[in-house]
């Protein structure tokens, strides 16, 4: 039996996607965004949501393909059909998610369903470097293979962001810091910003929401 890297390798090799106008590419960049995601730390848990942020990642991607209309609300629902993407409807959705056969747009998707997860092996795998670059590579080379190079690029940049972002939260407390004197190119670093933000909002708002589900509880008993 395959060892799981390879098994998940072969999976991303062999996605079911629509091949009658050559490779459709929505499947392969929706796991490109979301092994970024997972690499700056955007996601956590294993529950993906339809959220602004994959929606930005996603078509970080599909513009390098010079493609229009970048649907993500087909990959999103399709790639369930790859049996490692489970996905879970809103509370009250489940009979409408169980019958649907296509959504109209990521707005009409977010309304049905909760997030998606991965299959808990895949989703380990994606928390080790070595594992990652793997995967992404598997992806870059069956699927863009006359692209990689602008893919490439498109990956160190983000990686290069990271690194500014772990910079900013890091010394965000600290007296005098001035992050321009070590980070010279204002675009990347603006980027890191709205990132350093976002990730200091989500950390405040999961601990607010602890103390919230504690109370909720306390009251139903």
């Amino acid at each position: 039996m395959p060892d799981i890297l390879t098994f998940y390798s072969n999976k991303f090799r062999k996605l079911r996607i629509d091949r009658a106008h050559g490779n459709a590419p929505h499947k392969p960049l929706l796991l490109l965004s979301i092994i970024e995601l997972i690499e700056q730390g955007a996601i956590l848990e294993n529950k993906i949501e339809p959220s602004p942020l994959i929606v930005e990642s996603f078509l970080k991607y599909w513009n390098l393909l010079s493609l229009e209309k970048p649907r993500i609300y087909l990959p999103f629902y399709h790639l369930k059909s790859d049996k490692f993407w489970h996905l879970h409807a809103k509370i009250g959705q489940e009979n409408l998610l169980a019958t649907i056969s296509q959504f109209k747009s990521m707005a009409q998707l977010a309304s049905v369903v909760d997030f998606a997860n991965l299959d808990e092996d895949l989703f380990l795998l994606l928390h080790k470097a070595e594992a990652r670059e793997v995967l992404r590579q598997t992806i870059i080379e069956t699927y863009f293979p006359d692209k990689a190079e602008l893919f490439h690029a498109a990956i160190a940049e983000n990686q290069e962001i990271n690194v500014i972002e772990n910079l900013l939260l890091e010394n965000a407390e600290k007296k005098n810091f001035d992050s321009s004197k070590i980070v010279a190119d204002e675009k990347k670093r603006e980027k890191a910003f709205s990132r350093a933000g976002y990730a200091a909002l989500r950390l405040h708002l999961r601990r607010v929401s602890s103390p919230n589900r504690n109370f909720k509880r306390r009251i139903r008993r």
